[in-house]
């Protein structure tokens, strides 16, 4: 089972060359430098509970918060202060150039121990390109990188080879293992040039354009490219990592050799299982190598693709599917996969599904081609790829889209049950990442609300996500991940990590809920300077009594204004909310119970309960002794 989330990004102070030791930067931490660290961002998209630690992860880029760092982290304790987290950056691999800290995300991340293995992805302008996996034996202390170039042979090198007697043109993608006629018109100069490659004055007979720089690659081809990894499992030390056109490769050695699969071959592992696809896009396009989860117990493993669930009993070495049509799941695009042990001693595994999107019905009514099979420059035998062209998973029958709910089962995989209507909304929304604390089940949803089940599946409870300020929840991707750790629940959202500390005792009601955010410190409202505790600690600081993110702000859609101050010690703050014309909309109140960095939400509405027209907003925030800060925040609604 892994953690992860579309677009999920992170940073970690990784090796910067394949499998090279670096030292992250997890400082140790002193009595008297008790805030050196927190977390690096409120965008969280990760959230693994593993024995005493809570570990999270979070977007990289310069945030709302003006946070520009990316991380992950982990929390020793309950706490809902942001500087209680110790956090890590990571760097590039060693083959990526012109790129900065700030374009490295996290795609995946599972821990086992001190066991911590990490996927990472850059931005490239043909689109996102995988970096490959790292991994750390220490706690997350030092991690080794495995780039793509090692974990799929096939991006290793690109070889052409021209005759100067003819105009034959051949490329090997496998270290000249193999070779395959190409047209030099698929080939180009860099990744962002729409001129082909001229070999026609090539004086030698090969030419050998290493897989990952800038220059000599297909746009299509990348060493990363087209291939991401959304799923890790940890099992008993042995790493599974899913990939989004090349299903599952397999460490039983934490790094050592890699094991490769195909769920559609009978020889597992496999070398190089994708070798005729050279051009790595008929792979992507087939639905059950799309991959995005994975997990494993013992021999048994299971990998959840756009196509639904496969499963293997014999350790990778052949597979069956799990779908929609076949298996009665109830989408056939599966995003997340977790065992879970009953107080029987029974094994669960959940998956949440989503709609695919593509009805092969449709495709065949349609008369699309999915494949494209009028493209020329397709060396024949990645043309096997383009055959059944409506069945897009290949699974010899046509499917419909599916819909999103919660799929399980309690036999591996004999039958299949699935989520009943909801009291709200029938069926689930899309569903992502899942928690369990005794027989209960709990699932992160996208529309801002957790679901949970007391007695696996039979009655489920849907719980909005009220924060202590009295602001609902409601985001266009909700809730991404959730975790228990130290008697709270706990959930990752886009604006901050949600803390329920009394879920136990008041189940199935929740309460409110902390929101605990990084900010930029701001000048205390009695001094007018920098707080002694934020200049220590490193936190960003700013020369202003109180700021807002984010501005613009788009409230009607779900986007609270989080409005920031800092105090130097425990006092009453009022922060009065007017128009462009003076008129005062709104005063929200806040008791801080310390000195420090404090903030309060604003849902964008007035008194009323009104959502206020776009425009300027003028913020006052004052304490109770008369001192007071001024800012501002513009709506657009």
């Amino acid at each position: 089972m892994t953690r992860f989330f579309f677009l999920a990004h992170v940073g970690l102070l990784f090796g910067a060359a394949t499998v090279s030791g670096q030292t992250a930067d997890f400082l140790p931490r002193t009595a008297a430098d008790s805030m050196a660290h927190g977390l690096f961002g409120n965008d969280i998209v990760t959230l693994i509970a593993d024995g005493d630690r809570l570990w999270m992860a979070n977007t990289s880029g310069a945030n709302a918060a003006g946070i520009s760092l990316s991380g992950i982290s982990y929390l020793s304790h309950n706490s809902t202060s942001p500087m209680d987290w110790r956090s890590a950056q990571m760097t590039l691999p060693a083959d990526v150039v012109g790129r900065t800290i700030a374009d490295i995300n996290v795609s995946a991340m599972a821990v086992e121990g001190q066991i911590v293995v990490v996927a990472t992805f850059h931005q490239e302008s043909v689109g996102a390109v995988g970096d490959g996996l790292h991994i750390s034996t220490d706690g997350g202390l030092t991690f080794a990188t495995y780039e793509m170039t090692e974990l799929f042979l096939d991006r290793a090198a690109l070889v052409i080879k021209r005759s100067a007697a003819t105009v034959d043109t051949l490329a090997s993608f496998d270290d000249g293992q193999t070779w395959l006629p190409v047209s030099t018109s698929t080939l180009y100069a860099d990744q962002t040039s729409s001129t082909p490659m001229d070999f026609a004055g090539a004086t030698l007979d090969t030419l050998i354009l290493p897989m990952g720089t800038e220059s000599g690659i297909p746009v299509s081809i990348a060493a990363g490219g087209g291939n991401m990894c959304w799923g890790i499992d940890i099992d008993g030390g042995e790493i599974y990592a899913a990939w989004t056109s090349e299903f599952l490769v397999h460490s039983p050695d934490l790094g050592v050799t890699w094991l490769r699969y195909r769920p559609d071959s009978t020889a597992n592992p496999v070398a190089n299982p994708f070798l005729q696809d050279w051009k790595r896009e008929h792979r992507y396009k087939h639905l059950n190598y799309r991959a995005f989860d994975v997990a494993a117990k013992g021999s048994d493993v299971w990998v959840a693709t756009n196509a639904g669930v496969n499963h293997s009993s014999d350790g990778g070495a052949t597979w069956t599917n799990h779908d929609h049509f076949l298996g009665a799941l109830t989408g056939d695009f599966v995003t997340s996969l977790a065992f879970q042990v009953m107080s029987d001693g029974t094994t669960t595994l959940w998956a949440a599904t989503q709609a695919t999107g593509i009805d092969e019905n449709q495709l065949q009514f349609g008369g699309q081609d999915f494949f494209d099979e009028t493209k020329t420059d397709i060396p024949s035998p990645s043309r096997s790829f383009t055959e059944l062209d409506f069945d897009v998973d290949r699974d010899g029958h046509l499917d419909p889209s599916g819909i999103s709910g919660i799929s399980w089962t309690n036999d591996g995989g004999l039958t299949w049950q699935t989520n009943p209507a909801l009291p709200s909304e029938s069926p689930f929304t899309r569903g992502w990442n899942t928690a369990f604390s005794g027989d209960t089940v709990w699932v992160a949803s996208a529309e801002g609300k957790l679901r949970s089940s007391p007695d696996g599946g039979q009655t489920w409870y849907e719980h909005p996500i009220v924060w202590q300020d009295g602001i609902a929840l409601e985001r266009s991707n909700g809730i991404v991940d959730v975790a228990l750790f130290d008697g709270a629940l706990w959930i990752a959202t886009d604006i901050g990590l949600g803390r329920s500390a009394g879920y136990a005792a008041s189940y199935p009601e929740l309460g409110e809920w902390d929101l605990i955010q990084r900010h930029r410190a701001t000048l205390a409202l009695e001094t007018g300077k920098p707080l002694e505790s934020s200049t220590a600690s490193g936190v960003p600081q700013l020369q202003e009594k109180t700021y807002a993110f984010p501005s613009p702000a788009a409230p009607r859609r779900g986007e609270p204004i989080t409005i920031v101050f800092s105090v130097s010690s425990p006092v009453g703050v009022d922060v009065e909310v007017y128009d462009a014309g003076g008129a005062l909309v709104r005063t929200l109140a806040k008791s801080p119970d310390r000195a420090g960095v404090h903030s309060v939400l604003w849902n964008g509405k007035n008194g009323r309960g009104e959502y206020v027209a776009g425009g300027v907003y003028i913020l006052r925030v004052k304490t109770d002794t008369g001192d007071q800060g001024l800012g501002k925040v513009m709506i657009r609604n």
